[in-house]
């Protein structure tokens, strides 16, 4: 059999004409480029579906509440709020005061009870405190004399003294003159009416200067009294004065608790912001 019988001519012709080696087809530079940036995209969108994160938005009803919830604030007392310092939306703090409310009943005349009771206690405060006033002021007086008498007393100490001190000096002359004469009287050259004149002298001087000592003594004395009597007052003044003191604090301590009783601060337990607010001013 030969290739006549096995090809056609057409064929037996074609392969004449081929040229020997590989036909490889080049392609354009754009079309590499556009190649290689599909490329890179296609490896970006599997790295990122692999390893990224993503949010889902979905639209559904219902209300938002806090991770920590919502506290709510309720007076303990019922009473007419005098002061909300705070609005709705407002962040606040720990601590922080949300509402002052006024409690306590009104009189038929209009004024409330513990305005009432305030005013009077109010005024139990101040004549206490007027009583201490004029308490201080009696006994600064009382010393203020007993001082005065202190310094007239010294003075009379120190003339009494002076007093003494001469009287001693005359009985002691006095003596002294009396037993010169005696034995001259006992010669009989002096009467015996003059020596007894002169003992009558002595004795009349010795009976002063025991009156000065008396003097003396009893001045000493009372400046010894003034002393104690200005202990005394003292100690009377600071026994009242605490007295007054002990029951001003006790009147304060009332006035203090009825202005709490009177009104109450709502206070926010916890840091956030104001939900809602269902009372008014």
């Amino acid at each position: 059999m030969t290739a006549i019988s096995l090809f056609r001519q057409e064929v037996v012709e074609a392969r004449k004409d081929r040229l020997p080696g590989e036909i490889n087809v080049a392609l354009p530079v754009s079309w590499q480029a556009i190649g290689f940036l599909l490329a890179i995209i296609l490896l970006t969108a599997i790295l990122f579906f692999s390893f990224a994160s993503y949010a889902r938005v979905q639209t559904v009803p219902g209300v938002i509440v806090p991770d920590s919830g919502v506290a709510a604030v309720v007076p303990s007392r019922t009473g007419i709020i005098l002061t909300m310092p705070v609005r709705s939306g407002e962040r606040v703090t720990k601590g922080q005061v949300l509402a002052t409310v006024r409690t306590g009943e009104d009189l038929p005349s209009g004024a409330g009870v513990a305005e009432t009771v305030l005013a009077a206690l109010q005024r139990q405060s101040d004549d206490l405190n007027t009583q201490a006033g004029a308490q201080g002021t009696s006994a600064k007086e009382q010393i203020s004399q007993i001082i005065a008498k202190k310094i007239d007393l010294r003075s009379e100490i120190a003339a009494l003294q002076q007093q003494i001190s001469l009287q001693e000096n005359l009985l002691a002359s006095g003596k002294d003159d009396l037993a010169r004469i005696e034995p001259v009287a006992k010669r009989g050259f002096i009467p015996a009416n003059e020596v007894r004149q002169r003992q009558d002298v002595i004795t009349q001087r010795q009976q002063q200067l025991a009156q000065l000592q008396q003097s003396l003594a009893s001045a000493r004395a009372q400046l010894t009294s003034a002393d104690s009597e200005i202990a005394q007052i003292q100690a009377q003044s600071a026994v009242q004065a605490a007295s007054i003191q002990s029951s001003l604090s006790q009147l304060d301590q009332q006035i203090a608790n009825t202005r709490a009783a009177r009104s109450y601060a709502l206070r926010a337990p916890v840091s956030g912001q104001v939900s809602s607010i269902t009372g008014h001013v």
